[in-house]
């Protein structure tokens, strides 16, 4: 019988742990509509139409799309769909490990995986059909070999940094700021001498290269106007995006979980001179996103920060050890053996669970139930409204029986006219006056709600 060291059992222990809540009502929810757009890539007849797809969809990158096809040679199942998300997401915490334990160690580097497998935020877009999930991926494993590049300067490592980088500039541009991390480790190491840059020189050209080229052409850019902060308060969108937010609004008890984080977090970045490194980087690359939102005239999105969470772990994966160490050290009479780690771990599972419980309980979206309500209660060549027009898009991937026959253009908020109108498909918060009534009221709570109104019998 083979015995596995205790490091190794823990480790596939949180591994199993990670995938399964990732895997856990995988396929439960409706697609909505960021993911529909995605969704119709499986559909596609050859993968030269999968790019299609993909070159009409705001900065997005082919690879995520040529998996979604191949997935979808199969079957084009929700769950099925977003198995590969799931699995990304899995395989985070392997890459994590190596970037932990060559920057901290395997004790804290086990602390770290354990709060990115029971992340809520990350487990919210490992159960979504996007390209999130394989960016904090790439990214996490690119940061990893880039740093150990950065420090023992073998043409070998740089090879193998440039290639992780590429690809994951292929599933998300986002994977490039990995460079910064390992620009930053590399100019704060000791010099002991004098260091060649070539290596690192060629490996920025040939990133350069390739994201420059992906921008070009797949680099969509929105044609609509935003504000950067329209849509979430600046402290959403770093507060969630950093993991110490919950990623919804959650129940008050939900909030102890970004308490723990928050305290494991600044207990890492002690003493601050040490951890300036990592501060800076996080800085550069938070400024760079959102400098990118604001020039293109898009909105801030706390998703948009996810592969910096990782970093953030790091810090609270340290302040964890830090902490476990400090009670280790205070001679408490009859302390059984391993009780500060078991609390620790305990503390840190009730915490996530008391969002993951909510967010499970919850919907991305009821897409179903208006299609139920519209089957008994719409007839042909009753006029419908649909709000924003956007929303045609998701309606005709799960009702098209309803929008095969809608006029090119369609009512939306901006039309004050409501004549002739007898059925208004909105969000929540559109109300379209005294004039109809409600026929949906979602049980559940729901990211992405849709609400069915019908015009009043006179």
């Amino acid at each position: 019988m083979i015995k596995l060291p205790r490091h190794t059992l823990l480790f596939l222990t949180i591994l199993a742990l990670g995938l399964a809540l990732r895997i856990y009502q995988l396929g439960a929810d409706d697609f909505w509509m960021d993911e529909i757009g995605v969704a119709r890539a499986a559909s596609a007849p050859s993968v030269a139409d999968a790019l299609k797809i993909a070159h009409n969809h705001i900065m997005a990158m082919p690879l995520d799309y040529v998996q979604v096809w191949g997935m979808g040679r199969i079957s084009t199942d929700e769950g099925w769909l977003r198995l590969p998300a799931a699995l990304w997401g899995a395989l985070l915490l392997p890459a994590a490990f190596l970037l932990y334990r060559d920057q901290m160690g395997t004790r804290a580097a086990l602390w770290g995986i354990l709060l990115l497998a029971v992340s809520p935020m990350l487990i919210r877009y490992s159960q979504e059909l996007r390209f999130y999930s394989s960016l904090v991926f790439f990214y996490t494993l690119s940061t990893a070999i880039g740093l150990k590049a950065a420090r023992d300067n073998r043409v070998l490592l740089w090879a193998a940094f440039t290639l992780t980088t590429i690809t994951g500039i292929f599933f998300h541009l986002y994977a490039a700021l990995a460079f910064v991390n390992t620009a930053i480790y590399f100019v704060a190491q000791p010099t002991g001498g004098k260091r060649s840059l070539l290596p690192m020189a060629g490996s920025f050209l040939l990133i350069f290269t390739a994201a420059l080229l992906s921008v070009v052409v797949f680099g969509v850019l929105n044609k609509d106007q935003f504000l950067l902060f329209q849509y979430e308060t600046p402290l959403e969108v770093f507060g969630r995006g950093l993991g110490i937010l919950p990623p919804f609004n959650a129940p008050p008890a939900a909030y102890l979980y970004s308490a723990v984080v928050l305290v494991l977090t600044l207990a890492g970045l002690l003493p601050f001179r040490k951890q300036a490194p990592l501060v800076i980087s996080l800085i550069v690359q938070a400024g760079f996103i959102l400098g990118v939102s604001a020039w293109r005239n898009y909105f801030a999105s706390a998703r948009q920060f996810l592969p910096l969470l990782p970093l953030v772990i790091l810090c609270a994966a340290r302040g964890t050890t830090r902490l476990v160490e400090k009670a280790k050290s205070i001679r408490w009479e009859r302390m059984p053996a391993g009780f500060p780690e078991t609390t620790a771990a305990i503390l840190i599972l009730a915490a996530s669970f008391l969002v993951l419980i909510p967010y499970y309980k919850a919907e991305k979206t009821n897409l179903r139930e208006v299609s139920a309500i519209m089957e008994t209660s719409w007839q042909p060549g009753q006029k419908i409204m649909i709000t924003p027009y956007a929303n045609v898009l998701v309606y005709d991937y799960y009702t098209p029986w309803l929008t095969d026959d809608l006029e090119p253009v369609q009512l939306d908020e901006a039309a004050a006219d409501l004549a002739g109108v007898e059925f208004v498909l909105s969000e929540a918060d559109f109300d379209p006056g005294p004039g109809f009534e409600k026929l949906n009221h979602p049980e559940k709570s729901t990211f992405h709600p849709q609400i069915v109104w019908e015009r009043k019998s006179r």
